[in-house]
């Protein structure tokens, strides 16, 4: 009797080790399982952050497409797009007249381009600079030869548009100096910086700070 006890008793332990193994063993298996899930998880995770990283890299440094607009597209987009403070040179293909523009804000409503200051010249080489200022007084100075400079002191001076301008944010260095050298004659200090080139010679600025 006493060993057919032991057996019996030997016989239960053998089978809960057994079952003990088994689930020590598929323990092991599931946990292998997680670990190769979260293994894979990590990896797409991982190239999936690089993919944005290098789709974000080609955002920054490749080019934007070309897009062929025409004249009236390309006008509209440049006066939705102004800058405060940028410079900017505007003319017409019928009158024959050059503005470079300092410009604070465009108006849609009005087809009003308000600027801190512009200088206007004609093809007879006849200048005129609007600056801001509150006094809206006019002054003459001699320009450059035997050209006079026509300055008038603007309380908002400002440009309508009639739909047919020319409108770039490039100034030449001719353009730039001769609007430098009329701020002076007004007896406006202006600080200006130079930006990015076209390839073709001219430049962007951009006013820092106007001082009157």
């Amino acid at each position: 009797m006493g060993i057919f006890l032991l057996k019996q008793c030997s016989a239960s332990i053998l089978f809960e080790c057994m079952v003990g193994l088994i689930g020590i063993g598929f323990f092991i298996v599931c946990l292998i399982w997680l670990l190769r899930e979260f293994f894979r998880t990590w990896r797409e995770k991982k190239a999936k952050q690089k993919e944005g990283c290098q789709q974000q890299e080609k955002r920054i440094w490749l080019p934007e497409p070309l897009v062929i607009l025409t004249p009236k597209e390309h006008r509209e987009y440049m006066l939705n797009h102004i800058e405060d403070g940028r410079f900017y040179t505007i003319s017409s293909p019928r009158s024959f007249y050059i503005a470079i523009v300092c410009a604070k804000r465009y108006d849609a409503e009005e087809k009003m381009l308000y600027c801190y200051a512009y200088l206007w010249i004609s093809e007879r080489s006849v200048y005129n600079l609007h600056v801001s200022d509150h006094r809206g007084i006019l002054k003459l100075r001699d320009f450059l030869g035997d050209n006079h400079l026509r300055i008038d002191f603007d309380r908002n001076p400002n440009l309508i548009f009639f739909g047919e301008e020319i409108i770039s944010p490039y100034l030449t260095q001719r353009d730039y100096n001769d609007f430098v050298l009329s701020m002076q004659k007004a007896g406006v200090e202006c600080n200006i910086e130079k930006g990015e080139d076209n390839g073709l010679g001219s430049y962007k600025y951009r006013l820092k700070e106007i001082e009157k």
